[in-house]
């Protein structure tokens, strides 16, 4: 239990605005004085907010201790033209404290009790109260003021004031909700988030005539009104005045319901909105109107008689759609900020994110013992994920913690529908069930409009206009074969029936304008989605009208048509923005990949779906996606080739000519493999389905799968003849292998690739050929320095304009420099690397980079101390590759050897060292790739004991060897002596803590390293 102190100076904004030199120097004396006073008193500040302390309290007595002798001392300053006065407010509750903040209702409630009092005054809350009641000091006596309502509309507080000997005694009433006119519900449950929407919106009413909150069923648009109303209502003399429209359903009772909460009486209603105008009149007086959706030209023409009527009535709307009225401002209300699905799942992030707060107490509410912990955080933070942040989905989810544990409620979330019902009785029966919720918006639709919500449901990540058109308008076949895209596919699909082309964009705009589907802008133009849960009923309904099929083999045609288009450019100067092209439609893509595998006759298809985004989905880290596509394709491939000759039977659609749905042959797509004859582009699909599948095997470190898949893709792309296949099996094969210990092996297999791919004249096969090339020397050579294989591969990437190729090459050779003691011209390859790697989103290359850029900064630094040095090579030109320090590779001057931006190596190029190190180390550990996040951990254990942080050294030290599989601890301590050394000498001399670190689990040992644990 803590007990919460807030303050605020009363009238300072008027202060500052009449008096802002006076105000100034005021400040500086309150400041002084209120903080020396808590934390004379064993509080704490925690958080200052303009003129407003925040402080937490262990105790009750010495919060009330700090409160008096504040008033006190401000009672007897002299203020002059800046006279401060001072209101304090105490409760006393249980709150989550994170990061030296806290969070919870009881700091909410103890800001509503102070804001309710007058300058001078100490206000207390019925659960201090009682906490001091037999703990007074003398001299102190506590008076109950009776309940009120605070501006938070739920449960009513008695308030008490403290009265002391010397402070004034007689306030003005206290500022609470019921000392003003208004109907506001009390609410059953906290207001929860929001902060910044309630801020801007309380802005924005007092001066805007008609203000509509718009946004999507149960994404809490009602709230939030009613939390603006309460925040305002001491603006309007005249009150603030809610009426609920969803229980009315016919137009007529409109003004007879409005009439009601006015007070006016009439039996003719048609005279009802001018008596209702009447009775405003011209005070100011606030109107909610509350679930305008079904009645939106009823309410709008109301609104607009009583705003031509009333100068000072003020309008504040919820409604899925706009009133459509001239001055109306609109405000989107969209669903809570859910967390980070891919992000760190500890209790105390994922705590801080107001879906889960929110989640936490509707849970708390339906079982008490309920608690966030590390068991259910995870759980918990992907149910508000998979909910898009609804606030009644999350809530119905919550009340389900009374017989579902966390996890399974969220496996339960395949069937949304079923599992969230039940909600509040007390509420509208379409806000008990999430079926219910949205049925209710469903059933406003017109006949077309319904049709296009259904139809859109086959878009698994959101669409275009072009795709949206292309898919769900109805389309001849001469049109779909005439028209076409210059950036994207031809648009060759079969239409949908929901109407022309030309009416897709105003249905659409309609569903925009009703909440149903969301418009995002981007650099691309106005993409569009929707929420999952409106997402899945439309697709429920879809199935229902027995037109899934059908659609989602227009919806699969499109996407292969487009991955086949954007797949060259992946390798060319646009490929940045293809990049983010595909990576927005990856649902799409990966949906569409789905129902090519499984549609009879869809095998070939789906190799070349699986063929086209093998590169796409390398970039973009998705190697589990990739490989689970290439495998599902090549095993539908192989089932299919051992049912026949040929495998695609001459009658399929993926044998001959295109059926009306796959891509014409004006398509760009037409330059795909499938153009030669069935036989050939089968062979050849297989020949890069393999070799792709073997690359990602690599890249996920399963080296013998790895080296059986391209022993398999160097047969399959020998027997298809092609030599960019073979190319690139060879050099995959000779980096796996080297991998594998077989040095010689690899290196031979990679020279045979190179030459194949040079022979080919194929020029973007040879740079990559050069890369993976590289890539099998792992940093070590016998003879010349490969230096002229990589900048012959940079000056073909940088004609070809293939920045990723450009980037990777830059990395190598920053590496080779490092090696060879070059170290201002590693230090140039890796920051342009990096910085085109950080252009292109690929943050796994990234890590690397940096883990790159630490080490070249760490030689840097060791050389002033003879650290680093490969043991019985010649300086300079061994055969790791590495210079020892302090010496230049043959042929380099040593000009001081600083960096950019260091004037000398040493302590200063260290320390740039290891924010790098600690960069890499987070984005390994984000990855998976634990033996690469070990390896960081051991140099950082190095740097630290050259900069003699013993404590910390011997810790990961100790972490390394307990997490580092045991063939590369012994690959890299052989490789690099210094390191072996100062290890076994934290082993000798500091035995305990690296038999500490040796008990860190990978977590614990990241935390160690970030400096996030002791």
């Amino acid at each position: 239990m803590v007990t919460f102190l807030f303050t605020d100076i009363e009238g300072s904004t008027r202060l500052w605005e009449s008096r802002p030199e006076a105000m100034r120097i005021a400040l500086e004396r309150h400041d002084r004085l209120l903080r020396g006073l808590i934390e004379v008193n064993d509080g704490y500040v925690f958080k200052t907010v303009g003129d407003a302390f925040c402080a937490s309290f262990a105790r009750p007595t010495e919060a009330l201790e700090a409160a008096v002798e504040m008033q006190r001392a401000l009672l007897a300053e002299q203020w002059g033209e800046a006279p401060i006065k001072v209101r304090i407010g105490l409760h006393t509750g249980e709150a989550e404290e994170r990061d030296g903040d806290y969070f919870g209702p009881p700091v909410n409630r103890v800001a509503r009790l102070m804001a309710v009092g007058s300058g001078g005054q100490i206000l207390l809350s019925s659960a201090t109260a009682a906490m001091l009641r037999s703990s007074l000091s003398p001299g102190l006596t506590l008076s109950s003021l009776g309940t009120h309502r605070l501006k938070d509309l739920r449960d009513p507080e008695e308030i008490f004031q403290v009265s002391a000997k010397g402070l004034p005694g007689e306030f003005p009433p206290i500022k609470a909700l019921d000392s003003y006119r208004h109907n506001l519900p009390i609410q059953l449950s906290s207001f929860i988030g929001r902060d910044t929407e309630v801020k801007e919106l309380v802005g924005l009413v007092p001066g805007s005539r008609l203000l509509t909150l718009t946004g999507p069923g149960g994404c809490g648009k009602t709230r939030l009104a009613l939390q603006v109303a309460g925040e305002l209502v001491d603006r309007f003399s005249d009150g603030a005045w809610f009426v609920d429209l969803a229980p009315i359903s016919d137009p007529y009772l409109l003004p007879l319901e409005i009439a009601a909460v006015f007070g006016v009486k009439e039996e003719v209603a048609e005279n009802l909105p001018d008596l209702i105008a009447e009775a405003v009149g011209h005070r100011p007086r606030l109107l909610i109107l509350d679930n305008c959706e079904h009645l939106v030209a009823a309410c709008a023409a109301l609104v607009a008689r009583l705003l031509r009527s009333c100068e000072g009535l003020r309008v504040l709307a919820t409604s899925r759609e706009a009133l459509g009225l001239g001055g109306e401002a609109l405000y989107p209300v969209r669903p809570l900020s859910p967390p980070d699905a891919c992000g760190r799942f500890d209790p105390a992030s994922v705590g801080a994110n107001e879906c889960v707060r929110l989640f936490v107490e509707r849970a708390r509410a339906a079982m008490p013992s309920f608690s966030l912990g590390p068991a259910n955080a995870p759980a918990v933070a992907q149910i508000c994920a998979r909910l898009d942040g609804i606030p009644l989905a999350i809530e119905l989810a919550a009340a389900r913690i009374r017989v579902l544990s966390a996890d399974q409620i969220l496996a339960r979330l395949v069937d949304r529908f079923k599992l969230l019902t039940g909600g509040d009785r007390g509420a509208q029966r379409r806000q008990q069930t999430l079926r219910d919720l949205i049925g209710w918006s469903y059933d406003l639709l017109s006949r077309e409009e319904r049709r296009l919500l259904c139809s859109l449901s086959v878009f698994a990540s959101g669409w275009d206009l072009e795709s949206a058109e292309a898919i769900c308008a109805a389309r001849s076949d001469a049109a779909s074969d005439a028209a076409s895209d210059a950036r994207g596919p031809a648009r060759a699909v079969a239409g949908g029936d929901v109407g022309a082309e030309a009416d897709i964009l105003d249905l659409l705009e309609e569903l925009v304008v009703k909440s149903l589907v969301i418009v995002d802008e981007s650099g691309e133009g106005a993409r569009f989605r929707m929420l999952e849960s409106i997402r899945e009923y439309a697709r429920l309904k879809r199935v229902e009208e027995d037109d899934d099929e059908s659609l989602a083999d227009r919806h699969a045609n499109w996407f292969l048509s487009r991955a086949e288009f954007e797949a060259g450019s992946l390798y060319g100067p646009d490929q940045a923005a293809t990049i983010a092209r595909l990576r927005v439609d990856a649902g799409n893509l990966l949906a569409a990949f789905e129902h090519l595998a499984t549609r009879p006759g869809g095998t070939e298809e789906a190799l070349r779906m699986a063929v086209a985004l093998e590169w796409f989905q390398y970039r973009s880290g998705r190697y589990g996606e990739s490989r689970k596509v290439l495998e599902e394709a090549l095993a539908l491939d192989a089932a299919e080739a051992a049912a026949g000759p040929g495998g695609a039977s001459a009658g399929s659609p993926s044998a001959g000519t295109p059926s009306a749905g796959t891509p014409s042959a004006r398509s760009p797509s037409a330059r795909s493999p499938s153009a030669r004859s069935p036989s050939a582009a089968r062979m050849g699909l297989r020949a890069r389905a393999r070799v792709s599948l073997a690359w990602v095997l690599f890249a996920q470190g399963d080296l013998a799968a790895a080296r059986e898949a391209y022993t398999a893709g160097l047969e399959a792309s020998r027997e298809a003849a092609d030599p960019a296949a073979e190319s690139r099996a060879l050099t995959g094969l000779g980096v796996t292998v080297r991998w594998l210990g077989e040095r010689k092996e690899g290196i031979t297999f990679a020279e045979e690739g190179v030459a194949r791919a040079r022979a080919s004249g194929d020029g973007r096969a040879l740079t990559y050929a050069l890369i993976w090339a590289y890539a099998t020397l792992d940093g070590t050579y016998d003879g010349e320095p490969p230096q002229a294989g990589l900048e012959e591969g940079l000056a073909l990437a940088r004609r070809a304009g293939d920045r990723w190729a450009v980037a990777h090459l830059l990395d190598g050779l920053g590496d080779l420099h490092r090696a060879l003691g070059r170290h201002e011209k590693a230090h140039s390859c890796y920051e342009e690397s990096l910085g085109l790697f950080r252009e292109l989103g690929d943050r796994f290359l990234e890590a690397y980079v940096l883990d790159g850029l630490a080490k070249n900064y760490l030689a840097l630094g060791a050389k002033a101390q003879r650290a680093l040095a490969p043991g019985g090579v010649a300086p300079g030109t061994g055969a790791t590759g590495e210079s020892a320090p302090g010496e230049s590779a043959p042929g380099e001057s040593a000009p001081g050897e600083s960096a950019p931006g260091e004037s000398a190596p040493g302590e200063s190029a260290l320390g740039e060292s290891r924010p790098l190190f600690l960069q890499s180390l987070e984005m390994f550990a984000s990855f998976g790739m634990r033996s690469s996040a070990a390896e960081s951990i051991l140099w950082l254990a190095y740097l630290a004991s050259i900069l003699g942080e013993a404590t910390y050294a011997s810790r990961l030290f100790g972490a390394f060897h307990a997490l580092a599989p045991r063939d590369d601890e012994a690959s890299l301590l052989a490789r690099y002596p210094a390191i072996a050394d100062a290890k076994a000498e934290v082993e000798e001399k500091a035995a305990a803590d690296f038999a500490a670190g040796r008990l860190l689990s990978f977590e614990q040992a990241l935390d160690f390293a970030a400096g996030r644990a002791p």
